[in-house]
């Protein structure tokens, strides 16, 4: 060994924060020092084995989404994330990711960088952030989306505006758990939720309500009801192209073709669930015209459209 290598080796084992390299099939070829320290296990323990054996269970799927990332070049920057103790504690961390290459330029594997957080006890913001978002896709989770949307409806109370609630259901996912494993499933629901991120606008919320089922909040659309439903629409079917597009986990592609429900809203609901529900029956229906589709729900969900359609229609 160099004594540049010899260097190179010291600065990597003796560094202070926990760093791991591996490659894209996630097997790690690099374990120091400090990565012994904060999870519990020694390098000889560690090399040659899958990373897997440090991330929760129900993170699998955002290992795979990360190599997937590193895969295409892109560097995973500042990731608040939780990874396994030895013993089997959670630990808090933060984690850099960079893409490895060999001298050709193609990425062979990962380098990165592992911090531990503080405790969560001693850290409201994260407690609050882990209380609203959803643990597999980082996006808002049910409690948070309710919160959201009672937020909007007193707001648009207030502007006159219309909002909209988007209710999404993945068809057939559940053929990506029992023909590839769940594992692809965890990533088709991560890409899910990141692709309908790219779609809607920063303050619009987008979020995961249950298994294979994501709520979108749009808020601000128009004082007209007719435009606001036709902006509503819009908007699914711009989140209808991009869903419908295949998802790649290892090589191998899914289709997991959305049904989207579309229910406006004005002022105060009681309660607030009746939007919810309302968007929901809107999806149910496109599943039954066939899917791969959008429904919007034309009927009043609270008085403050009854009102408006009313003189509408005694004019």
């Amino acid at each position: 060994m160099s004594r540049l290598s010899q260097l190179s080796y010291s600065m990597i084992h003796d560094c202070v924060d926990a760093m791991i390299a591996k490659t894209l099939a996630g097997t790690i070829v690099s374990w120091n020092a400090a990565a012994e320290t904060l999870f519990g296990y020694t390098e000889q323990e560690a090399l040659g084995h899958s990373i897997s054996f440090i991330v929760p269970p129900e993170l699998v799927g955002e290992e795979a989404a990360i190599l997937d990332r590193l895969a295409q070049g892109q560097r995973v920057q500042d990731l608040h994330t939780h990874r396994m103790n030895k013993d089997g504690h959670r630990i808090a961390v933060t984690m850099t990711i960079s893409p490895l290459r060999d001298r050709d330029g193609q990425v062979i594997g990962a380098s990165t960088i592992v911090r531990e957080r503080a405790s969560i006890a001693d850290n409201q913001p994260e407690l609050l952030r882990l209380a609203y978002q959803d643990p597999l896709t980082s996006v808002s989770n049910r409690t948070h989306l309710l919160d959201r949307l009672e937020q909007a409806m007193r707001r648009n109370e207030r502007s006159h505006h219309f909002g909209a609630v988007l209710f999404i259901d993945l068809d057939n996912f559940k053929q990506v758990n029992d023909s590839a494993s769940h594992a692809a499933g965890d990533c088709v629901l991560i890409k899910c939720a990141r692709r309908m991120q790219s779609v809607l606008r920063e303050y619009d919320t987008v979020a995961r309500w249950g298994g294979d089922e994501f709520v979108a909040l749009i808020d601000e659309l128009d004082t007209d009801f007719n435009t606001s439903t036709e902006k509503a629409r819009s908007i699914a079917h711009k989140l209808l192209d991009i869903l419908r597009k295949p998802y790649t986990y290892k090589s191998q592609n899914f289709i997991c073709n959305p049904s989207i429900g579309v229910a406006c809203f004005r002022g105060v609901v009681q309660p607030i669930q009746r939007v919810i529900d309302a968007a929901d029956q809107a999806m149910y229906q496109a599943k039954l015209a066939g899917k791969n589709d959008v429904h919007v729900d034309h009927r009043n969900v609270n008085d403050a459209v009854q009102g408006q359609t009313s003189a509408t229609a005694a004019a």
